[in-house]
């Protein structure tokens, strides 16, 4: 079958109809969020949002890694009585997970502080933020799993866009990283209200005898899988992303940090909203699935209309934004619009790599996400060698740096198509 044929049979498919009216809802999303953008940044320094980076950095980090993964053990359960007890028990862990970081934000010492120039009262504001991280990723999972797409992608663009705007208003009263936090804090809380109003849900927590009864045998047995697989996996990944603007501040201070820390949020705004659409309507047709035959069609369906969207519009919106830059702010963030023109293969590949992804963690093949791990670690460890040893400028790591992640989101493709063929 032709590739235009797949494209037809797709936009004729039942699925067509479910991706676009959930596209429909985050372009809308996305639109509002990005016109917003100008505003949203203009009373922020690159320091400022250097500093944010870091602080969300150990947010996120928490807040999507201390559920252990489980929330595509609730997306995938066959039973419902089940998916209800992961839940509430990953609910419930967060919340521990979220204690356990106040108490590390405390007795953390002051040098490991200033090396990654941070201070502890940003840190103690970040546990907030972690726990509802977590509350929104699991909540989410759950309307995943009752196919409830529209829902789960208007709590999503409602936290996007009341974000914008509470960073605006707090920017013209106290612009500092403490205001970029608490609008991050207070926009995720509306998105997880809508989410409970929308799928008439409660927040439920488990007693904590219950609690602790289940902490061996739901993560580390029953859904193993997830847990020793899935999430060192994943966390790798994590680091490897996300964990880069704070790598960069010792490399080239905070300003440069800010910089490119605003290239991952405007440009990972359509990876993670359009590309999470796509990744979440993929996973929930497939998930009880057997034929491999049916899987690989419509992965490569899905491929086709991502790669399409990737390069048309990514390269454009790039450009876009670095002419604007250009004219903006007086300079301020001339340097984003220049590392977002360096990084659009990156983007490219990551926006078709990760949602065709999920055909690993529905085959149970997550094992072979770590040769793409291994990949991406070697380049990172070499861009990090050349940049030291080679003493390279700013924007000759820049082009190492978006070389090694181009390489190994490409091997990520060929590794889901390579899965998907096995038998």
């Amino acid at each position: 079958m032709s590739i235009a044929d797949r494209f037809r049979q797709f936009v004729r498919s039942k699925n067509a109809a479910i991706f676009s009216r959930s596209i429909v809802i985050q372009l809308i999303g996305y639109g509002v969020s990005l016109a917003l953008t100008p505003l949203a940044i203009i009373f922020y320094t690159p320091a400022d949002f250097g500093l944010f980076a870091v602080a969300f950095f150990c947010a996120n980090l928490v807040g999507t890694y201390g559920g252990l993964k489980l929330e595509w053990a609730v997306i995938n359960e066959h039973s419902e009585k089940v998916a209800d007890l992961l839940l509430r028990f990953s609910l419930t862990l967060i919340l521990a997970w979220g204690v356990v970081a106040a108490v590390a934000a405390v007795v953390v010492p002051q040098d490991l502080y200033t090396a990654v120039k941070l201070n502890r009262y940003v840190a103690l504001l970040a546990v907030p933020v972690a726990v509802i991280i977590g509350f929104g990723l699991f909540l989410q999972s759950w309307g995943i799993r009752a196919r409830n797409y529209p829902q789960v992608y208007l709590s999503r663009n409602a936290a996007m866009v009341s974000r914008q705007v509470l960073q605006i208003g707090l920017g013209l009263i106290w612009p500092s990283a403490f205001s970029l936090l608490i609008a991050e804090f207070v926009s995720r809380l509306i998105g997880v209200q809508i989410i409970l109003n929308k799928l008439d849900l409660r927040l439920r927590l488990l007693a904590p005898g219950r609690f602790f009864s289940l902490l061996g045998p739901l993560p580390f047995r029953r859904y193993g899988h997830y847990t020793k697989i899935a999430l060192p996996s994943s966390l790798v990944d994590f680091l490897m992303t996300e964990g880069l603007a704070v790598v960069i501040v010792p490399l080239y201070g905070l300003d440069v940090a800010g910089a490119y820390w605003l290239v991952q949020r405007i440009f990972g705004i359509p990876i993670a909203l359009i590309g999470t659409v796509a990744a979440d309507v993929f996973q929930g047709q497939i998930a009880r699935r057997r034929d491999h035959e049916a899987i690989f069609n419509q992965m490569a369906q899905l491929s086709i209309l991502l790669t399409g969207f990737s390069v048309i519009v990514m390269p454009a919106a790039a450009v876009a934004f670095w002419l604007f830059t250009q004219h903006v702010y007086g300079g301020k963030w001339l340097l984003s619009g220049q590392l977002a023109l360096y990084f659009i293969p990156v983007i490219c590949t990551q926006f078709v790599a990760s949602p065709i992804s999920r055909v690993l963690i529905v085959r149970e093949k997550m094992k072979f996400k770590y040769v793409f791990d291994g990949t991406m670690f070697l380049g990172l460890t070499s861009w990090l060698l050349l940049t030291q040893i080679g003493s390279l400028s700013l924007f000759q790591s820049i082009i190492c740096l978006a070389g090694a992640q181009t390489l190994a989101y490409c091997v990520y493709i060929l590794l889901c198509f390579h899965v998907v063929r096995r038998p």
